[in-house]
């Protein structure tokens, strides 16, 4: 199980950092930097998480000021600490 935590913290980081390449890219090509929020997750998501969410105004708030690179290491360095947490404990 902690592999799975794992390879998913993996992938949350280099998604992360991949973000933000893409970002740098489209800048160097355009001279316009797009900023992705977190919440462009939510609304290309399923409904009924857009409705969850939209049911309370702080999260929303959280998730419009939030960067979605940032949300995604964030996230990447959460599942690698829980990761360590379960290989320590059953090791």
């Amino acid at each position: 199980m902690d592999r799975v935590f794992f390879l998913g913290g993996i992938a949350g980081v280099a998604g992360g950092f991949s973000v933000i390449i893409y970002q740098g890219i489209t800048f160097l090509k355009s001279g316009v930097w797009t900023s992705f929020s977190a919440s462009s997750i939510i609304d290309r998501g399923p409904a009924t998480l857009g409705a969850v969410v939209s049911a309370y105004p702080w999260l929303m708030n959280a998730l419009h000021s939030c960067p979605m690179s940032v949300a995604l290491i964030v996230i990447g360095l959460v599942l690698f600490q829980v990761a360590s947490m379960l290989k320590n404990r059953y090791a």
